[in-house]
């Protein structure tokens, strides 16, 4: 169970990785404008949530040789045939709601930071003109 666990962990940590570099690029390319940089991460990251939130909700009801994990454990486990579905969807389903949980969190702190930020910057623009 160990080893489920921790190649879950690998193939979810691994896509969550991606989509976290795909927004941290969408950021930079704003970094002109922080405010507007900060409210693009949070929709992003916001985006990703309810991504994760849905592959959750399904995980228990795809099929287990369809997902990444079953491949990482070279299509073999101990686990008898009959409960292989249960488990690795409920491994899934549970790090899937955890990461969405995670991404919500990154979502709200980068709301607090757009809207520090939009204080900052609104104020420089005022003191310049």
């Amino acid at each position: 169970m160990d080893r489920i666990r921790s190649l879950a962990k690998m193939s979810v940590g691994r896509g969550c990785f991606f989509a976290g570099l795909a927004i941290w690029a969408a950021m930079m390319a704003l970094i002109y404008d922080p405010p507007l940089s900060f409210r693009t991460g949070a929709g992003l990251a916001l985006i990703a949530a309810c991504v994760l939130a849905i592959k959750a909700r399904n995980a228990p009801l795809r099929s287990y040789r369809e997902t990444e994990l079953w491949l990482l454990m070279d299509r073999r486990t101990e686990l008898p045939e009959s409960r292989i579905q249960q488990t690795l969807g409920g491994v899934l389903a549970e790090l899937y709601g955890r990461y969405a949980r995670y991404a919500v969190g990154i979502a709200i702190g980068f709301w607090l930071l757009a809207l520090g930020s939009e204080l900052v910057w609104s104020g420089d623009k005022a003191e310049g003109a």
